[in-house]
Parts: C-alpha cells; sequence; structure tokens
C-alpha cells in the first residue's frame, strides 16, 4: 500500500533471511529519505552493494542534497550486510562465520529481493521507480534491472563493475604491471626486489597499491607509485607506515578480519567469480587489484572449488526489451573498471546511452566542476531525448572522453 506523506524519514521493514526459504526466520532492514516523501515526486532508489558503507542512518539528506536537489524522493536502503539480525545468522557456536549461510544469506540475490519488498511496501505492486548505482551498487543496479527491470523508469550507473563483461570479452582489468613499466621500465625490477623484501607480507603491499588509487587522482599516480615502490625496496618502513595510514590500510585490514566483514566477502567472491583472475595471478609479478579480491574472497574460492556453492550466470538477455532508459558513465583512467566493459554494457540495452568521461574511477574532476549533478538530474526528471539532459551534455562536453 502506497505511504501517506509525513515528516518520518527513516523506517523498518521485516524480509526474510533467505527470499527462497521465508521459513527460515526474518530480520530487519533499515530505509531511509533525504527528504520527507512526497507522493507527486519521483522516487530514486540509492541502491549500494555489501562492499559500499556511503549510505548510513541519518547520510541520505546529504547524499540528496549533493546529487539529487528537491525535486525526487531519495531513498537508501542500509542493506542487509550491516544489520545484525543477518550477520548473526551467519556466525556458527564457536563464532566463526559459516561461509555457506554467509552465501545463502548474502548472494546479491537476496539484496534484490530485499530491494523489490521496499519497493512494493513503498509504492505497491506496479509503480516504478528511477535506480542510481556506482561501482559495486552500480553491478547491483544493472542486477536489479536484470530481474526486475519492469519497475524502473530510468538507471544511472557510474563506474560500473561488470566481472561478466570482463570475462566475456577477455579483457585484463588490471593493468598495474603494464602502467609501472610504461610510467619507467625500471620499476619492473625495482618492484619484483620490493616483492622479495615483503614476500611475508604482500597482502600488504597489494592493498596498499591497490587502495593508492583511490586516493591519488589519474594525472598524479605514475609518480605517486614510482615513490611508494621504491621506498619499499629501500625498506623505508616510515613511509610504508605513512601511506598505509593515508590511505586507510591497516583500517580495511582490521575490518576484513571481524565478522562485519562477511558480507563483503561474499560480494567480492561474486565479482571475482564469473572471471580468469586466479589464473592471471603470477608470483613474479603484482596485479594489486587481482590479488586482494582473491586474499579477501578465499573462504568463498574454497566452498566453490569443493562444489558446496555456485555462482549464477547473469541473464544479459533480460535486457534486450527493457523500457528503462539507462546512462551508463564510465572512467577512461578507471583502474577497477576497465571502460570497454561499459561500452558492452550500454549497448546491451535498447534505451542506453554511453558516456566516457576523461577522469578516473571517483571522478573528482567531473564532480568538482559542478556538471555532474546537474547531468545525472536532468536525465532522471527529463529524459534522454530532452533538451534539458542535452543542454547538460553539452555543458559537459569538455570531460567527455574521444579516442584519438
Amino acid at each position: 500500500m502506497t505511504k501517506s506523506p509525513s515528516d518520518q524519514i527513516g523506517f523498518t521493514i521485516d524480509v526474510p533471511l533467505d527470499h527462497t526459504d521465508p521459513t527460515l526466520g526474518k530480520g530487519s532492514l533499515y530505509y531511509e529519505f533525504g527528504k520527507p516523501y512526497h507522493e507527486n515526486k519521483p522516487t530514486v532508489f540509492v541502491i549500494i552493494d555489501a562492499q559500499q558503507f556511503f549510505i548510513r542512518e541519518g547520510e541520505v539528506v546529504n547524499f540528496q542534497e549533493r546529487w539529487f536537489g528537491d525535486d525526487f524522493n531519495v531513498l537508501g536502503i542500509t542493506g542487509r550486510g550491516t544489520r545484525p539480525d543477518f550477520i548473526e545468522a551467519t556466525i556458527d557456536k564457536d563464532k566463526k562465520p559459516d561461509w555457506k549461510k554467509a552465501w545463502q544469506f548474502f548472494n546479491h540475490h537476496q539484496w534484490l529481493s530485499d530491494i523489490e519488498a521496499v519497493r512494493k511496501s513503498l509504492l505497491g505492486d506496479e509503480r516504478k521507480i528511477h535506480i542510481y548505482g556506482e561501482s559495486g551498487g552500480g553491478m547491483m543496479a544493472h542486477q536489479y534491472l536484470a530481474e526486475y527491470g519492469q519497475f524502473v523508469n530510468r538507471a544511472f550507473t557510474r563506474a560500473c563493475v561488470h566481472p561478466y563483461l570482463v570475462n566475456q570479452l577477455g579483457l585484463h582489468s588490471d593493468r598495474f604491471w603494464n602502467e609501472i613499466g610504461e610510467y619507467d621500465p625500471g620499476l619492473h625490477t625495482t618492484m619484483k626486489k620490493v616483492l622479495e623484501r615483503y614476500d611475508d607480507q604482500r597482502p600488504l603491499v597489494a592493498m596498499t597499491l591497490q587502495r593508492q588509487n583511490f586516493y591519488v587522482t589519474p594525472d598524479d599516480i605514475g609518480p605517486a607509485r614510482a615513490k611508494l615502490i621504491q621506498a619499499l625496496a629501500d625498506g623505508d618502513e616510515d613511509y610504508f607506515a605513512q601511506v598505509r595510514e593515508e590511505y586507510a590500510v591497516d583500517d580495511v585490514n582490521q575490518i576484513m578480519q571481524s565478522n562485519d566483514a562477511i558480507p563483503i566477502r561474499v560480494r567480492l567472491f561474486e565479482f571475482l567469480a564469473p572471471t580468469d583472475t586466479r589464473e592471471r595471478i603470477s608470483k613474479k609479478k603484482l596485479f594489486p587489484d587481482y590479488e586482494v579480491q582473491v586474499n579477501i574472497s578465499e573462504p568463498l574460492i574454497s566452498l566453490a572449488d569443493a562444489g558446496e556453492i555456485t555462482p549464477a550466470p547473469y541473464p544479459v538477455m533480460n535486457l534486450h526489451s527493457l523500457d528503462a532508459e539507462v546512462f551508463v558513465l564510465a572512467g577512461r583512467w578507471d583502474h577497477v573498471v576497465d571502460y570497454r566493459t561499459s561500452i558492452a554494457l550500454a549497448a546491451s540495452y535498447p534505451h542506453g546511452y554511453l558516456y566516457i568521461a576523461d577522469d578516473s574511477h571517483v571522478f573528482q574532476v567531473f564532480e568538482e566542476s559542478g556538471l555532474l549533478a546537474p547531468l545525472l538530474q536532468n536525465f532522471l526528471k527529463f529524459g534522454l531525448d530532452s533538451d534539458e539532459f542535452n543542454k547538460s551534455l553539452d555543458k559537459a562536453g569538455k570531460f567527455h572522453w574521444r579516442e584519438e
């Protein structure tokens, strides 16, 4: 039943621990609006996955102000990955993760069913929503489109992770080794010294170099990598500790050792499973993105190798008949997402639109220009064929990357 307007912005809803077997019990989800809900405004669902944390209680108001303005109902679901009912259901009597249950309760189909449960509770069976997602949440948004796309009017995704397309296109998405060689051929020899020196701390080195990409712009990444690699080769422990603190490496490692990270490990395994990532790893080279993903996913990898869990395929054919308009924003210099997958992804939709920005995974330059938010808003409000959207595209033209 459709809810009436009120001043309330936070709500809870009970959903099954396992939507395929409701007899196993229920857990409580929390969802929140940026502003009180109004019946006459379109509703945007901000979709996140288990390894994202920007939608939290009290944060949707800031997210709405930053990206959407006042013309939408903006809703964020905190997600089962942060709710104690769901996490506790995956912990055994010895307080250790039961990884088979973790897969059962945290695979992406459960998250999609949660989103659909909130949509039905708020809007009824048939009313459509807009959706927004970035990175892993972008992938979740496209997974929602593949299963429930008939209930989506418009979708905007940015830097969408898409391991299925990486595999289908035969792409090598971790370009670290090639890029350091292009910047300075001598860095290959230096990096091999680092791997020898830090053989027993290789996962820590990999995570530090992986997270560096989130903190350094594409223009600065070459010299920043070279400085870090040389410092490691020289055994400069003070500098190593400094950059680990700057990139929150030790904090992330501490989280990953806790039961709070159970849902994160499941999601990262879902990114890993469709690809040949494990075969790409080499003892003599370093591919930081690959190694971090494998290290975190290891408990689920073992279950899959034993045949105890089976990742689901991506039903791409479901996308070809959708009426939804889908904007796919990609960064040419994105270290996480190969922009070529975004080309294939946008082409999967009858009403897909691809924009490749001359920017990185976080679109720092595009965002700081003040032109990205209006582009998002005018697409969601007016659609691909509108004058308003096309004017926003024209204004953002200087950020549009084109192959030379």
